[in-house]
């Protein structure tokens, strides 16, 4: 366990910031999810970092593990990717924030859809998310 603090202190250092140092940076959260590290990501949300920044392409981190996930994974890599999910959605991650990259505006459930090669559906999903932007 020590290493693993050693090496958030050192990510943190290099980050100069938890949650990336301009709005359009990503943050070493996107970076660790994307890699789908639950142990790390876990440690960053518990010192606070935003679970639903956005990042460059207006990605959050839940964005990041749905655009690197991949079909053919290990039982242990399929273990990370539900624990590094239920740690950001038990710290607030929304999964109908839409991003507005190269792959168009997806929520993440439209992104993973995307990613598997099945048709996307928008219709619930886009009315979930305009709930929660009012």
């Amino acid at each position: 366990m020590k290493r693993i603090q050693y090496l958030i202190t050192f990510i943190l250092i290099l980050s100069s910031s938890l949650n990336g140092m301009k709005p359009e940076d990503d943050a070493v959260l996107h970076m660790l999810a994307g890699k789908h590290q639950a142990k790390l990501v876990q440690l960053l949300l518990k010192q606070g970092a935003n679970a639903n920044r956005q990042g460059r392409y207006h990605d959050t981190p839940l964005h990041r593990m749905a655009y690197h996930f991949e079909k053919d994974l290990t039982i242990t890599e399929r273990n990370n990717i539900i624990s590094t999910v239920r740690n950001l959605i038990n710290y607030g991650a929304n999964p109908y924030i839409r991003n507005y990259g190269p792959h168009g505006e997806l929520t993440v459930p439209e992104l993973a859809k995307k990613r598997a090669g099945t048709p996307i559906t928008t219709d619930s999903n886009r009315k979930r998310a305009r709930i929660d932007d009012e």
